[in-house]
């Protein structure tokens, strides 16, 4: 064999051997945050001082090795289960130069490796801090006296900061910000990333609270995400003051994400003290939406959390937030427990061992919120005289509530023509500062004021904005954080203007009278549907608005196929893989449902000319409008030419039926009788009973004639649908409803005979992706779903339809292009709504109804399944032609009545817009 053949087989042989040799192992994934920096730099470096410990939250696979060294030595530590992954603490020896986190798995190892350096500084700055904390300035700033000569160029930047925080403490703001701004360029240039965001987070807090400057303090928060890539830390500060700027700006969709997003990161490297302030915040913006027992159950976990070693200025601010929070439940009437005690405890505290002017201010305006809610007004007057005295200058915060209280002492007066001009004070502030609950109290209080001087045309216009305001404000309140009980608490809103155009009415000629009745309804109406109409708002929206919109439900849509694809997949996993699989879906559909009640609060912007426009039914239809004044219930039955008014005395909701029909309905006994159709507008707790079974001259109200359950808002009519009719029928998609198989080709059936086609998906084939193409069909005019319903969470917004793969939740509904003009939905609770609003609530019959269907019927209760068949026999009836859901309900319900029909008919409602 030649030399030349010789080596072009030994380089065959490498290559079979190469071609049969394993890949070699991959590292396993290394994800790492650390914390306990006395100061950090970029690269990251770490200054520490000695000796010091550093804390590492670590992600990487449970099967992976984890080890840690300093300067190459292995060290040992302790571990912590972490959200996510594991906590690890490393003791770090004086004079160490490196950490290294190492994963090993099958011979491979990733490794994070941190730099180390001593941290340079100055007793002084350590004093002066001190002495700026206990309020002593000039002594503080003379601790700084030689460091601007310091040949260290980081003593001279020390020096500066804290120069720039005295300053802010003193409220020179433009001082302070100039000090603040040089500090940050060379923050900057020395690459000091943990000093600049600390700076930023300084510059912000003064620009919000002292200065209210908006802009401002949010351009102190840019470049933080850059900053707290190489200070972890940062990303645990940066979110909680977005959530501080999202909350005072009214955002309280971005607050509570911002906040809860700093607990998370705060958990996650064992920061109880930061995780502790967020979830007090959290406690404050919950208050704020209505939700008072979920507050109040944040603050004893965040009380219950504190440090043993919290400052007592920590525990004073504890004691005042704890206060604040029982105050607002205790003004709504929820309140079981009493401001007093914690409020008492911090003016003590902020008096005595952590002395602070402006925060006694603050309590004492608490106590004086207190006061007048308990009908003290003296003693309120007295607390905000004491407050003023306290701290003469506190914040635009401190100024805002104290006009809002100014307002309350002088409404509370026999003689209320004081009130006006602290009320235009306390709606001015509250603009300005951009305190949306302010600003509503403040207009009001204006209306109010303006109505007892007699000013009626200003004080309708009052009124009116008011109104407004409250729309604007429930678009920030996220879908499934309570905007059911944010509006349970703004109800007065729609009643007291009610009340108004009421006492307008009595006093008017008869050809003003019905002008004044007629806007009265109309409030009363709009009050009904406010949180239907701010989720239906996109239907009438501009191109622009339309097609911005429509990316969002597209990419919505797309995500949810995605993630139901994903699923699917996911049952082969192992057992602990498949629990991670789970959670990992369960949060990415919350992430995508955020983001869709994001784009629908944004890109639906309030119409003030929706609230007018004439209010006038159908002629031969009445709408009969409840609720509640100050005179217990009064109603109007309205028609095409004429509107009557009743108050409805000693009704009650928990009435016999007998007894809340004589008051509810006998009134209207002449105009009902002419009807060819009824629609109810009533107020929520009345509204949950089945005022359509409420007996009228013999017979259920709903068999004497057709009723519908309006949600109170207007939608142009649907054009009829061109081509050929289709109807979807979908049955039993988990397979343990052998009755709703039934049921669905009974309905298959009847719409066949009344000359439509049907697709029917019953068990597997009732897939996520095959109802939603079908839903969204354009020749698709009936939907009919037999199966189970589901009623949950927080404002329905969990509400859902299983199906054989998924659910159609209420978000999937929202997010629907379109929807079928005619839903029955014969499953349980599918009606329901909550009951806690003074609004229409949000469930999957009134998802079905936003999302653009004209007649939904729906359950509002759970329904035995043997009694569901007679209904849905008697609903499609024999009938040729096409269906009309309203007059098909009626003869449903007039044959239970005579004896020929299902027992529980009343069970089901007709939801309409």
């Amino acid at each position: 064999m030649s030399a030349r053949v010789s080596r072009w087989l030994v380089a065959l042989l490498c290559c079979v051997a190469c071609e049969d040799a394993p890949a070699p192992p991959a590292p396993p994934p290394l994800r790492v945050e650390f914390a306990g920096c006395a100061a950090v730099r970029e690269g990251p470096v770490c200054e520490v001082l000695a000796p010091s410990a550093l804390t590492f939250w670590v992600e990487t696979p449970e099967d992976a090795h984890l080890s840690a060294e300093i300067d190459g030595a292995t060290q040992s530590f302790p571990t912590a289960s972490a959200p996510g992954g594991r906590r690890v603490t490393v003791d770090v020896p004086a004079g160490s130069r490196e950490v290294a986190l190492r994963a090993t798995r099958g011979g491979a190892a990733a490794v994070f490796r941190l730099r180390l350096e001593p941290l340079v500084t100055s007793p002084a700055l350590d004093e002066a801090e001190a002495l700026r904390r206990r309020g002593k300035l000039d002594e503080a700033e003379a601790k700084l006296a030689a460091l601007p000569s310091d040949p260290s160029r980081v003593l001279r930047l020390g020096a500066l900061r804290k120069r720039a925080r005295i300053e802010s403490k003193r409220g020179a703001l433009e001082q302070a910000a100039r000090l603040f701004a040089e500090a940050l360029t060379e923050d900057r240039a020395l690459g000091r990333v943990s000093d600049e965001l600390h700076d930023r987070f300084a510059l912000f807090h003064m620009h919000l609270y002292t200065g209210r400057r908006f802009a401002d303090a949010r351009a102190a928060l840019s470049d933080v995400e850059r900053l707290a890539r190489d200070f972890p830390e940062g990303r645990v500060m940066a979110s909680y003051y977005e959530g501080l700027l999202a909350r005072e700006t009214g955002d309280l969709r971005g607050a509570l994400g911002h906040l809860r997003a700093s607990q998370e990161a705060a958990a996650r490297l064992g920061f109880e003290a930061q995780r502790v302030d967020a979830l007090e915040v959290e406690a404050s913006v919950l208050s704020q939406l209505g939700r008072h027992h979920d507050a109040l159950a944040a603050m004893d976990a965040a009380r219950g959390a504190l440090p043993a070693d919290a400052s007592p200025c920590r525990r004073a601010e504890s004691d005042n937030n704890l206060g604040w929070v029982a105050l607002r439940a205790d003004a709504d009437g929820q309140g079981p427990r009493a401001p007093e005690p914690p409020l008492r405890a911090a003016l003590e505290g902020f008096r005595k061992e952590c002395p602070r002017p402006a925060e006694v201010a603050n309590v004492l305006l608490n106590l004086g919120l207190h006061a007048m809610h308990r009908d003290h007004p003296e003693q309120a007057r007295a607390h905000l005289e004491e407050a003023r005295r306290a701290a003469p200058r506190v914040d635009a915060r401190f100024e805002a509530w104290a006009a809002v209280l100014d307002g309350r002492i002088a409404l509370a007066k026999p003689e209320t023509r004081t009130a006006l001009a602290p009320h235009e004070r306390t709606r001015a502030i509250g603009r300005a500062a951009l305190l949306s609950d302010v600003e509503l109290e403040g207009a009001l209080g204006r209306a109010r004021a303006l109505e007892a001087l007699g000013r009626t045309d200003d004080a309708q216009r009052a009124y009116a904005e008011a109104d407004v305001l409250l729309d604007v404000a429930l678009r920030a309140v996220p879908l499934g954080e309570g905007r059911e009980t944010f509006l349970h608490g703004a109800e007065q809103v729609t009643r007291l203007r009610v009340e108004f155009l009421l006492g307008r009415a009595e006093k008017a000629d008869r050809g003003a009278r019905d002008a004044w009745l007629r806007e009265a309804a109309l409030a009363a109406k709009h009050g009904k549907s406010r949180l239907l109409r701010a989720l239906g708002c996109a239907a009438p929206a501009s191109p622009t608005r339309r097609e911005a919109l429509d990316r969002s439900l597209t990419r919505y849509q797309q995500g949810r196929a995605a993630l139901e694809a994903e699923l699917a997949a996911s049952w082969r996993l192992p057992g602990n893989r498949l629990d991670a699989a789970l959670r990992a879906h369960d949060a990415r559909i919350k992430d995508l449902r955020a983001a869709l009640d994001d784009a629908l609060a944004h890109l639906c912007p309030h119409d003030p000319d929706s609230t007018r426009g004439p209010f006038v039914p159908a002629p031969s239809e009445v709408t009969l409008v409840h609720l509640p004044t100050r005179r217990g219930w009064t109603g109007f039955a309205i028609t095409s030419d004429a509107i009557v008014v009743h108050d409805a005395v000693g009704a009650r909701p928990d009435l016999s039926p007998s007894r809340l029909a004589e008051a509810l309905l006998e009134p209207f006994a002449g105009i009902l009788r002419g009807a060819s159709r009824l629609r109810l507008i009533t107020h929520p707790s009345l509204d949950r009973l089945d005022l359509h079974a409420l007996p009228f001259e013999g017979a259920p109200l709903g068999a004497r004639l057709p009723v519908v359950h309006g949600a109170g808002f207007d939608r142009p009519p649907r054009p009829p649908s061109e081509g050929p009719r289709k109807a979807l029928v979908v049955a039993d998609p988990r397979g343990n409803l052998p009755g709703a198989r039934e049921e669905a080709r009974v309905v298959a059936a009847a719409l066949r005979a009344r000359g439509a086609s049907v697709l029917l998906l019953e068990g597997e084939a009732a897939t996520h992706a095959a109802v939603v193409a079908a839903l969204t069909d354009p020749a698709t005019h009936l939907f009919h779903f037999a199966g189970h319903g589901i009623y949950e969470g927080r404002d329905g917004w969990e509400s859902a339809l299983p199906l054989a793969t998924g659910a159609l939740a209420v978000a999937d509904v929202l997010a629907l292009a379109r929807v079928p003009a005619d839903v029955v939905l014969s499953g349980c609770d599918t009606g329901r709504a909550g009951t806690s609003a003074a609004a229409e609530g949000l469930g999957l019959g009134q998802a079905f109804v936003v999302a653009g269907a004209r007649a939904v019927v729906a359950s509002t209760r759970p329904i035995e399944d043997k009694k569901t068949l007679p209904f849905v026999r008697a609903l499609y009836g024999d009938s040729a032609g096409p269906l009309d859901l309203v007059a098909a309900l009626h003869h449903a319900r007039r044959a239970a009545h005579e004896g020929d029909g299902p027992s529980d008919v009343a069970s089901f409602r007709l939801l309409s817009p």
